[in-house]
């Protein structure tokens, strides 16, 4: 197995502890619109930052894939079916089957209340191979991997922009193509990327103005899961801008609770919905009044804390069972 790059694990970590305080949904709009601007794409920058030239054959990196993606995945539906039976059976909330399956073969968005996250992991799964072919094709050349991954953000985006309401985006392939070019950026830039130190936290600037301005222009900035992107250059700037913000703060830390988190955040993309249900910042309305900014921001960092805190339990445990599963499927010992 490859060594992990520490600040790439801490990127992530980033990442997904921005994914959490988004989905909370009380933070104040202009804060939620400069996240949105940044944090799925930075998942493919980071994605890009170690992805290795030196891939092995298709079938090979294919089931690799399949392995640490999907078999997740899987385990997740499993769970939310589960869920949903127990509603079913306790609530008499009665459990879409059809939806549910449509919805977790599909990546479609708004099919239930189960399968939401089902998208992200087919436009990865999608961005993933589709920059395996690109690399392959262009020979790892700099200037050919960059123009194809142009064109494949200037397809996607295209199609999300006239045709997203028209056509079915199954496996979220358009997405995938606007995905891979910053997959590309971070391929391209990552020995520069690498060494980022204090003065790359001034792209914070072009981020939030330019993701603000995306904002203002459209009503919504960045928002992946339902194909919105906004005006193209402004999402570009600001996604690009928040990627090398974080990429530099991420070398700027050292932090083995942050690299920790940063290796399991598809575990916590994935579950994190499901602590939602959590008492602990819901008692804040009884001692606080509903709604005021100071509501909302204790409310979200309250929440935010739960799910890292409840998380940090659940890993080890979700390892356990993963880990050997996964290096068995690949045919690897396992590891004492």
């Amino acid at each position: 197995m490859a060594k992990r790059i520490g600040s790439v694990d801490i990127l992530k970590a980033l990442g997904i502890c921005s994914v959490i305080l988004y989905h909370t949904e009380a933070l104040p709009t202009v804060v939620n619109g400069w996240i949105g601007s940044y944090f799925m794409p930075l998942f493919f920058f980071a994605s890009g930052l170690t992805f290795s030239a030196k891939q092995p054959k298709f079938g090979a990196f294919l089931k690799k894939k399949c392995v640490y993606l999907l078999l997740p995945y899987l385990l997740y539906l499993v769970c939310c079916a589960v869920v949903g039976v127990a509603k079913q059976v306790i609530r008499g909330v009665a459990f879409p089957v059809k939806s549910f399956l449509l919805g977790a073969v599909s990546g479609l968005p708004n099919m239930n209340e189960y399968t939401g996250r089902a998208w992200f992991i087919y436009c990865f799964f999608v961005a993933e191979i589709l920059f395996y072919f690109l690399l392959k094709w262009t020979k790892g050349k700099r200037t050919p991997l960059f123009l194809a991954a142009l064109i494949c953000l200037l397809a996607g985006y295209a199609y999300a922009h006239f045709f997203r309401d028209s056509a079915a985006m199954f496996w979220r392939y358009t997405d995938g193509m606007v995905a891979v070019f910053f997959m590309a950026v971070g391929y391209l830039l990552r020995e520069s990327v690498l060494k980022l130190k204090a003065p790359g936290l001034l792209f914070i600037v072009p981020s939030v103005g330019f993701g603000l301005l995306n904002l203002h222009i459209n009503g919504h900035g960045l928002v992946m899961a339902y194909s919105y992107y906004g005006e193209l250059v402004p999402m570009v700037v600001s996604a690009l801008s928040g990627c090398l913000f974080f990429a530099a703060l991420s070398n700027c830390l050292q932090s083995r609770y942050l690299e920790y988190l940063g290796q399991n955040t598809l575990f916590i993309y994935l579950f994190h919905f499901f602590l939602w249900a959590y008492p602990l910042p819901r008692l804040l309305g009884k001692v606080m009044t509903v709604g005021t900014t100071a509501y909302n921001w204790l409310y979200a960092l309250l929440l935010f804390a739960e799910v890292l805190v409840i998380f940090s339990l659940l890993i080890p445990v979700y390892n356990r069972i993963m880990q050997p599963l996964q290096r068995r499927l690949l045919g690897k010992k396992n590891e004492k």
